[in-house]
């Protein structure tokens, strides 16, 4: 079937998504903390890089299991 031809398993799957929702999370606290500057949108770009990450991840989620 498909899915054993997959070459990533559901539970590493979702344990990856599960990281890159924490990272995110961890880097939305440091882009909160930070009140401007070069160093919040460096934040910002980390954060919603993780996010972008997250939905792909999401996406290959919910196709293939």
């Amino acid at each position: 079937s498909l899915h054993d031809a997959l070459p990533i398993s559901k539970t590493y799957l979702e344990e990856t998504l599960m990281q890159e929702l924490d990272a995110a999370d961890f880097y939305r606290n440091f882009f909160l903390a930070v009140p401007d500057g070069a160093l919040r949108d460096l934040f910002f770009e980390i954060l919603t890089d993780k996010q972008s990450h997250a939905n792909a991840l999401t996406y290959l989620f919910s196709k293939y299991f």
